[in-house]
């Protein structure tokens, strides 16, 4: 009988682990997808307090973009590398 009710709290404590991990992935997925559609509505401010010009604007674009290509390289290897962390690092990327 103890081994029913322990093989039964383990499952819920699964369960709560994944749902976490879960609910923690949607919110980081949704952050970090608001955050890149707020950028192009920002621009036009920027622009203007900053008082530079179309090309400087996408330069500007281009440099945050190619910053983010770039390291998604080595976030990927640092998730691989600490798999063990990885809920961890996805509720934190």
């Amino acid at each position: 009988m103890a081994d029913i009710s322990t093989t039964e709290t383990e499952a819920q404590q699964t369960e709560v682990q994944r749902r976490f991990l879960l609910g923690s992935l949607i919110f980081g997925h949704t952050v970090i997808h608001w955050y890149q559609q707020l950028f192009p509505v920002i621009l036009p401010s920027i622009k203007e307090t900053l008082g530079i010009n179309d090309v400087e604007v996408g330069t500007l674009s281009a440099v945050r973009e190619g910053a983010g290509g770039i390291l998604i390289m080595p976030s990927g290897y640092l998730a691989d590398s600490f798999a063990k962390y990885r809920p961890l690092i996805l509720a934190f990327a």
